[in-house]
């Protein structure tokens, strides 16, 4: 008895051997062709049919229960996907014969951008997250904060050449500031970091000397239309700019969720600016410590600083050379940890498909 046990165990095994190796093997082919018809624009079809196929097979080899949780560990394919191409493989025949192919064709490409398209938010949202802890570190070892978000509408001094014009000076309304004043300000921008800055058209120039000043790179802008003429020597100036630039490594906003280039709104007090682009830097990076310079008002979630709040963001100092050094230093480990799980995740999907 203790004979026959004993070979049936072995015999047990044995299966259990091979069922995992044509389940591994199954796994590698479907993520095989699950890549193909991701990356493929002439034939997803195919290789959508051919995933379906072995998706089916090795939902034949699983017990219940066991389906999804293997799916979700050993395939590249969401569940959605994966019966996507099951349908595809079981009505194979029928859409191959049928007008149904474009159909189903038309569907497939909708799924590929669908799954492109969530993988790019998913990824963007993690790195937000990862990127507001590492800020949070930084600011812990400085004992002063740091900011992923700087949204600056600096004090502009604009010359004017013509005496009509100096009722609606700037000077007549809040104290302005020159160039160089502006340059020369400490800004408590952390490694990577996105800056909003405001500018007059006229002013255009000098802001993108801020921005290079205050260690930006500039990347786009955002035109508030006021819908009507304003002043102006050789136009009548009805937009306002908020100039974006970026230090270090900073998500963009997704494919598709861009805040539009141009926004109406209506004119406030003089220089006030719309609240729906505060709602857009929100919208964006709802994580990231938020630093409104030169504010008029208090601001939900954000610090803010300006001759008109009553509470300044305190504890803002430069930092010496050790101490800047260490900050560096946080964020250069978080790149690090980003770029080998990126290295690991590539080298299990090689591994996978040279089974």
């Amino acid at each position: 008895m203790r004979g026959g046990k004993s070979s049936a165990s072995a015999t047990k095994a044995m299966i259990d051997i091979v069922r995992s190796n044509s389940l591994a093997d199954l796994a590698a082919r479907i993520n095989a062709e699950h890549a193909e018809a991701v990356r493929s624009f002439r034939a997803p079809m195919e290789h959508g049919i051919k995933a379906g196929h072995l998706l089916i097979e090795a939902k034949e080899q699983l017990k219940h229960g066991e389906w999804l949780p293997w799916l979700e560990e050993h395939c590249a394919v969401n569940p959605r996907t994966a019966q996507l191409y099951m349908r595809l493989a079981s009505n194979e025949e029928q859409i191959r014969n049928s007008c149904g192919f474009a159909e189903a064709l038309a569907n497939l490409t909708k799924v590929q951008r669908q799954a492109r398209v969530a993988q790019m938010k998913d990824r963007r949202e993690e790195r937000e997250v990862e990127l507001a802890e590492a800020t949070a570190m930084a600011s812990e070892m400085l004992g002063s904060e740091l900011y992923g978000v700087i949204y600056a509408d600096p004090p502009w001094r604009f010359e004017l050449w013509a005496e009509s014009g100096m009722l609606k000076v700037a000077d007549n309304h809040y104290p302005t500031m020159t160039l160089d004043s502006i340059k020369a300000l400490y800004v408590p921008a952390a490694d990577d970091c996105v800056l909003f800055l405001w500018a007059t058209v006229p002013m255009k120039p000098q802001a993108l000397a801020v921005m290079e000043a205050w260690g930006f790179e500039y990347k786009s802008t955002l035109y508030w239309d006021k819908g009507h003429g304003g002043m102006g020597y050789w136009s009548q100036n009805t937009v306002e700019e908020l100039l974006i630039g970026t230090r270090g490594d900073v998500p963009a906003p997704n494919q598709g969720e861009q805040p539009p280039q141009i926004t109406r709104a209506p004119r406030g007090r003089h220089s006030e600016k719309p609240e729906i682009f505060a709602q857009y830097i929100e919208r964006h990076y709802p994580n990231l410590p938020k630093l409104d310079m030169f504010a008029r008002k208090q601001r939900p979630g954000w610090h803010v600083h300006g001759n008109e709040v009553r509470s300044p963001v305190s504890n803002v100092a430069p930092v010496d050379a050790k101490t800047e050094a260490n900050i560096k230093q946080v964020f250069l480990t978080q790149a690090l940890k980003r770029q080998k799980a990126f290295r690991t995740t590539r080298a299990l999907k090689w591994r996978s498909r040279q089974r």
